[in-house]
């Protein structure tokens, strides 16, 4: 993944971009940086609330929701040369885990051949593991330094399903993606509860193939080198983020229902087009991918989660994903058979990886090979609905709302628009945006523009708010229909606030302009979770929590809350896990959605 061939040459942007309103966004927000080439983050299903970092050098470290751990919780450094595509690659815990003590981890070992191999952690400290348990579970030979995959990742079927690469090189030289008598190119599945070092499930698709070399383990084919895939907590599709040659980028798809087998196209296709031959290809009983993006847009594609978190309800259901190159962030959503992509948000991010918190809370990695981060994605929530200003006349396309400008309808595209090659004024016009809007607050202001081949990379528009004037510049040498934004403004109610262009020939033709309402929520939700051997209640001032029975509570946004903690008898208080630390007080500022961990242990008997 990390070192890539591509070209610059392809300008053809194809995604699918939402036909309805949207009103969310969201941000990133660091929770820890200074670390070293960060790969993946998992969390162990155990209750504990931790998150495991997979760094690429041979390490695995511990954020306790408070602070990284000083101690590595697996460090296997001797046993693999981490850099470009090699190194600790995966981490999956056993979903037994809480009570069994297993994972599994998938690494490159000295010669640059796959190792997966399964350890334990430590009987007398849950934050190291023990480096003697180590079991080999599965090898295979590596022809080139590249396309290894590494992730691996239990089903909801208990199985365990791992990405393999096609080998590397570039272009799949030796076709190992279709044949099946090679793990290469493939997602394996496996099962590690019954034998060692496993055995293969029977309904895995090739298990009845006569021929001896046909590898049983596969679950599907036709990948090139998968990073990354995940299950949907919900529904348990499975969703793979194929990284591509020089052309496209993909997603690809397994519906929960799927019996295994898929075919999904590399190195006859990559993408939706044709490889492998590079025309005429026969992609008769290929299944093709959900996504795909050019590489005018981004050039190494990182496979994320679907959000299935309580704490952002307006991004429920929404795919996110991101490109290694660009960090850009998209969230796709899925209508019948067909799915539509938006970017939500473009980072200075080298995404390594998306992960899930055990609430299925998201979060993305960026991987630096001195200062690499874990940051959480959260979401805008937003009240009310948009207010799109459209160029046409009153009553017309539901335009009309407030603007200044003489409008006419383009031939060509049927908008209403200000180009002049439109006849819609002509010279240096300027044109004007007025909202009415209801509330004081933050709005985030997008514009929409039609085709047209002459249309400009430095487009100048004004946005008066109620900070001033602030000028901005998009590139409208873009697909034509899409919103794109030109921030986030604070307006006062009314009609004081506006957005102006400055017209010219040629240079744009845009069609409307919309300002959707983006102010923080009245309320911030506090979850309060409770672990360890012992027993008690947390409680709060202003009056909500009681966990006990009540372990949510709304409080008003910017509430300052005290929480307490009582142990029950036969036990104590040992610890706060994230906004507060210790033991101490807990005083919480609810400037936002806060998740507050209270560890209770059983009391020494003197």
């Amino acid at each position: 993944m990390f070192s890539r061939y591509f070209s610059a040459a392809v300008v053809v942007i194809t995604f699918l971009f939402f036909s309805t309103a949207y009103a969310q966004s969201i941000s990133v927000e660091p929770v820890v940086t200074g670390l070293k080439s960060p790969i993946g983050v998992y969390n162990a299903g155990d209750g504990s609330g931790r998150l495991f970092i997979v760094q690429q050098g041979g390490q695995v470290v511990i954020w306790d929701g408070t602070r990284l751990l000083p101690t590595a919780f697996l460090d296997i450094d001797p046993l693999t040369n981490g850099g470009g595509e090699q190194g600790l690659l995966g981490l999956a815990f056993h979903p037994s885990y809480e009570t069994n003590g297993l994972f599994f981890i998938n690494y490159t070992d000295l010669s640059g051949n796959t190792v997966v191999a399964r350890y334990k952690v430590s009987a007398a400290n849950p934050n190291v593991a023990d480096p003697s348990s180590a079991v080999t579970i599965l090898t295979q030979d590596q022809p080139y330094s590249n396309h290894n995959g590494g992730q691996i990742r239990f089903g909801p079927d208990g199985y365990l399903y791992i990405a393999m690469g096609d080998g590397g090189s570039g272009g799949d030289p030796e076709n190992r993606s279709q044949n099946l008598q090679t793990l290469l190119g493939k997602m394996l599945r496996i099962d590690v509860n019954n034998g060692l070092p496993y055995t293969i499930p029977a309904t895995n698709p090739f298990i009845a193939n006569t021929n001896p070399n046909v590898k049983k383990e596969i679950w599907a084919y036709g990948l090139r080198n998968t990073w990354a895939f995940s299950f949907d907590r919900s529904t348990g599709d499975l969703f793979m983020g194929d990284v591509g040659q020089n052309a496209w980028e993909e997603i690809d798809f397994q519906p929960s229902s799927s019996s295994g087998g898929e075919n999904y196209g590399w190195r006859i296709t990559e993408g939706k087009h044709c490889y492998n031959p590079s025309t005429g290809c026969n992609m008769t009983g290929l299944t093709m991918p959900i996504l795909e993006y050019a590489h005018a847009v981004g050039c190494s594609i990182t496979g994320g989660f679907r959000y299935r978190g309580a704490q952002f309800s307006a991004l429920t259901g929404i795919y996110f994903y991101g490109d290694f190159c660009t960090g850009r962030i998209w969230g796709a959503t899925q209508s019948g058979a067909t799915w539509a992509s938006r970017e939500f948000l473009d980072t200075s991010l080298s995404i390594s990886a998306f992960g899930e918190d055990e609430a299925g809370e998201l979060y993305v990695v960026d991987l630096d090979a001195a200062s690499g981060g874990l940051y959480r994605i959260k979401s805008s929530t937003v009240s009310g609905g948009e207010i799109i200003i459209d160029n046409a006349p009153v009553g017309v396309q539901g335009g009309g709302r407030s603007y200044t400008g003489a409008w006419c309808k383009s031939v060509a595209t049927g908008f209403y628009g200000v180009d002049s090659l439109y006849n819609c004024g002509g010279g240096a016009d300027t044109y004007r945006w007025t909202p009415s809007l209801p509330v004081t607050g933050n709005y985030d202001v997008e514009v929409r523009w039609t085709t047209h081949p002459n249309r400009g990379a430095a487009v100048p528009y004004k946005v008066v708010h109620a900070g001033g004037a602030t000028n901005v510049q998009t590139n409208q040498q873009q697909q034509g229909g899409t919103w794109v934004s030109l921030g986030r403004f604070n307006f006062s109610a009314g009609t004081s606030g506006y957005v102006e262009i400055g017209e010219g020939d040629g240079i744009s033709n845009a069609d409307a302009v919309r300002f959707v309402p983006a102010t923080s929520a009245a309320t911030a939700k506090l979850t309060v979770s409770k672990a360890g051997s012992g027993a008690g209640v947390v409680t709060t001032t202003p009056v909500g929590i009681n966990c006990g029975s009540d372990c949510t509570e709304d409080f008003p946004v910017n509430t300052v809350v005290q929480v307490t903690a009582t142990p029950s008898p036969g036990s104590v208080f040992f610890e706060w896990g994230g906004p507060c630390g210790g033991n101490g007080a807990c005083s919480i500022t609810m400037n936002d959605a806060k998740f507050l961990a209270a560890t209770f242990r059983v009391a020494d008997i003197i």
